[in-house]
């Protein structure tokens, strides 16, 4: 959902459809090339493009699409652009103060970091050295910490804002110690895309994380960016998966958002 809370994109039949919600209005055109290999479909949170990832070729042709929404018309674009082609599919989308929208993803060709990618640039055929170019690494990395997951899709003050929960899959094991540790290693870090302004706000000490698919720190934020939360195993490994969740409340220094009530669901709806 983009961050008016009313342009939806979803899947229906292996497609991506958009629908506006105040509207009821189903909007002609789809979108594929996400459904295999495990791939995802998302939105921009100014509503104005979706964003696909298959990851079925590979790099420096790697499949990252992203398709134009008219609203005025209420069509997707049919003609999709290939807007990256290095690394898979860990990323988040930002739309920035610029009025660009960004993906957020990493460089894991020849390249490691975080980068900023121009959702708008056709990058069919390009070589990753061309496709680093015409982008901005955030955050330079490690090999061994070129891993993670990303969160944001904000809107107002917190747009140009990103989370992202550095991960080391090996470097890490249970009971080990923290000598010799890189810049970012198995941090929370906050990062402005538009300014690359980076700010350490924790270490998630989620150990071992190559053993466990639910020790990894699979990082979310809420929609204004006032809370950032990550599942750690905190160096517990008994037993299997076993993780407790942590946040930070108002992680920029930022006044708390103001408490609002949340609707009743309408009567048609009933409880599940």
């Amino acid at each position: 959902v983009d961050g008016s809370g009313d342009i939806f994109v979803f899947s229906w039949g292996g497609q991506a459809r958009i629908w506006k919600r105040s509207t009821n209005t189903l909007y002609a055109g789809t979108a594929a090339n996400f459904t295999t290999n495990g791939g995802w479909v998302s939105i921009t949170p100014d509503g104005n493009y979706i964003v696909t990832a298959a990851g079925g070729s590979s790099t420096p042709q790697k499949q990252h699409y992203s398709y134009a929404i008219n609203h005025a018309n209420a069509t997707l674009s049919s003609t999709p652009t290939q807007m990256w082609g290095l690394c898979g599919d860990h990323g988040v989308l930002a739309s920035a103060s610029n009025g660009k929208s960004y993906y957020i993803s990493y460089g894991c060709h020849t390249t490691a970091g975080v980068w900023r990618i121009d959702i708008t640039l056709n990058q069919a055929g390009a070589s990753e050295a061309q496709q680093l170019a015409s982008n901005k690494v955030l955050v330079p990395l490690d090999w061994a910490d070129n891993d993670g997951h990303l969160s944001g899709n904000m809107s107002g003050a917190m747009k140009d804002w990103v989370f992202l929960a550095a991960e080391n899959l090996n470097g890490d094991p249970r009971n080990g110690g923290v000598s010799g540790w890189t810049a970012w290693k198995q941090e929370i870090i906050a990062i402005n895309i538009m300014t690359l302004e980076v700010r350490r706000l924790a270490h998630h000490r989620s150990r071992s994380l190559s053993s466990n698919y639910y020790a990894q720190p699979h990082i979310s934020s809420s929609w204004d960016g006032s809370i950032v939360l990550w599942p750690s195993n905190m160096n517990v490994g008994s037993p299997a998966g076993y993780a407790d969740i942590y946040a930070i409340s108002n992680p920029m220094g930022s006044a708390p958002p103001s408490d609002t009530k949340v609707p009743a669901p309408p009567k048609n709806m009933g409880a599940r």
